[in-house]
């Protein structure tokens, strides 16, 4: 009787996932020009990755085979079929079908019961993750110039992957061209000293920024770029973001480094991220 209980509970957890997720999980991926992807600008929205589409339409053909199934094969209390039409194309509705028949569909097939409840937390987890797609507690700055010994005895740059951990607290002290508000989708982050793995170095942002990006060099990469903007307006951004705006043409790309790496123009990213001014072309 246990387990029968638990076995219900977790399917309808599971669906109640699908039908809070499912209208969501549009939001994460897919972002619109505006910086962290606010919604409701002139511009068009960036399609769907296809890996979306496939979840959602996985997450539909499951749902409406268990409904199906309750219409074939589980029997009310009277051992008749159910008969409830429910729409192929509603989420909530099919979810909340097959919550209502969850129990019975479990007294009546335990093994296809255990195969719901696999698949439909299967389905509610990845619907959640496209909704709330976990974030990464720390910023990449770039790789440490300081200059150190090697095996041999010979100076080399460090080249460890220097990285900013966010904390929790606002920085309300940055001033924004909008009028004092904070942009939407943007969390500010009071980001201080900064330690590099691998050679012990630690300093401040602005040093490590006048280190690695030396002042009058404009082109940088993704992640320099990136800590650039949030030295100067306490922003932080994501290389999803600066491809997004590079392939809608609000910022441009500026050719590749040594290592194959795509430049960027940081006064152009951090202009658009301020107050979405476009780059203008060469």
């Amino acid at each position: 009787m246990t387990d029968t209980y638990e076995l219900v509970g977790s399917i309808r957890a599971a669906l109640t996932q699908i039908a809070d997720y499912y209208d969501r999980s549009l939001d994460g991926p897919r972002q619109s020009g505006t910086v962290g992807g606010a919604t409701g600008t002139k511009e068009a929205p960036i399609p769907v990755p296809i890996a979306t589409i496939e979840i959602r339409k996985a997450t539909r053909k499951c749902l409406r085979y268990w409904v199906g199934f309750i219409y074939d094969e589980v029997r009310d209390a009277d051992n008749g079929h159910i008969r409830t039409i429910v729409d192929g194309d509603d989420i909530p509705a099919m979810c909340s079908h097959v919550d209502r028949w969850a129990d019975i569909l479990a007294g009546q097939w335990p093994g296809e019961a255990e195969d719901l409840r696999n698949e439909a937390r299967k389905h509610g987890k990845a619907l959640k993750h496209l909704a709330v797609p976990e974030r990464r507690e720390w910023m990449p700055i770039g790789e440490c110039p300081v200059t150190v010994a090697d095996a041999d005895g010979n100076s080399v740059p460090c080249g460890h992957q220097v990285r900013a951990y966010d904390r929790t607290e606002e920085d309300t002290s940055v001033a924004y061209s909008s009028g004092g508000d904070k942009p939407p989708g943007l969390k500010l982050k009071r980001i201080q000293f900064i330690e590099c793995p691998g050679c012990g170095t630690e300093d401040t942002l602005s040093w490590w920024m006048s280190q690695i990006v030396p002042e009058g060099s404009d082109r940088a990469t993704a992640s320099e770029v990136i800590a650039f903007v949030a030295m100067r307006a306490g922003m932080v951004l994501h290389h999803e973001q600066l491809r997004q705006w590079a392939s809608r043409g609000f910022i441009r790309r500026h050719g590749k480094d040594t290592k194959g790496r795509t430049l960027y123009s940081s006064a152009a990213v951090l202009a658009y991220a301020q107050s979405q001014t476009k780059e203008d072309a060469a």
